[in-house]
């Protein structure tokens, strides 16, 4: 069953995104977000500028960010489907983010991904054959254990654990863990 559920990775993430269903950046060109040859390792923090845990998490996911940045690309998605250029801009002003941000309001990556919430968060690694596989997606630590409910630590880490991980060269099988955050409007 292990093997069946990896294989069906493969084909979904083996294959490349059609330029005009890639995410636009925001001065509405196409963004290919694996196309940076020299970092082995993508990380999609989906988020939106309304959502009140999203923007909590945002220091989290500047840290992350600046921490991984030689071995990583980093880019928040905003999946809303009638996110503005304009509120994505105010959003990266008001909370001083400096991670390349991408809008995608076709869901290509939401699909892909399979994001149910923000804030929410996919790894990427380059595998073997050179095309990146999914090893996590969910949350970014164990913060938040439910709508209102929340620790004031997290005790568990599980983005950062997976980026020391490959950090290694212990690239993990995939895994996921269930975000808790504001759900992703699919119509």
């Amino acid at each position: 069953m292990r093997v069946c559920y990896a294989f069906l990775l493969c084909l979904i993430f083996g294959s490349l995104i059609e330029a005009k269903d890639l995410p636009v950046g925001l001065e509405g060109e196409p963004v290919d977000v694996f196309s940076e040859e020299d970092k082995d390792v993508v990380v999609l923090f989906f988020v939106e500028d309304i959502c009140p845990i999203s923007n909590r998490y945002i220091p989290k996911m500047k840290r992350l960010g600046e921490r991984w940045s030689e071995t990583a690309r980093f880019l928040m998605v905003y999946p809303g489907v009638n996110t503005k250029v304009e509120n994505v801009k105010e959003h990266r002003t008001d909370f001083e983010i400096g991670l390349p941000c991408v809008i995608d309001r076709d869901h290509v990556l939401v699909e892909k991904v399979d994001a149910k919430v923000t804030p929410e968060c996919a790894v990427f690694a380059r595998g073997e054959s050179g095309a990146f596989e999914m090893v996590y997606r969910g949350r970014i630590d164990n913060q938040y254990v439910a709508f209102g409910k929340w620790r004031k630590e997290a005790t568990v880490h599980d983005l950062r654990d997976t980026l020391g991980l490959i950090a290694k060269g212990e690239v993990p099988g995939f895994r996921s863990e269930k975000a808790i955050g504001c759900y992703i409007d699919r119509e």
